[in-house]
């Protein structure tokens, strides 16, 4: 990540994109243990919205 040296810093893209791909999946594996939702439940929401926001031809 990012120099903790200031506070103000911005974070590159990919950090930022890291930061987000840990933060998602820390998310679904609580769901998950908690017995609040299954990952191919994840996995087909996923598969539905981009098939919602793909340009239709």
């Amino acid at each position: 990540m990012a120099d903790e040296s200031g506070s103000n810093e911005f974070v590159s893209y990919e950090e930022a994109l890291w930061s987000q791909v840990f933060t998602l999946d820390a998310l679904v594996n609580v769901l998950e243990r908690k017995g609040l939702i299954k990952r191919e439940e994840i996995v087909e929401e996923i598969k539905e919205l981009h098939k919602k926001a793909a340009p239709s031809t």
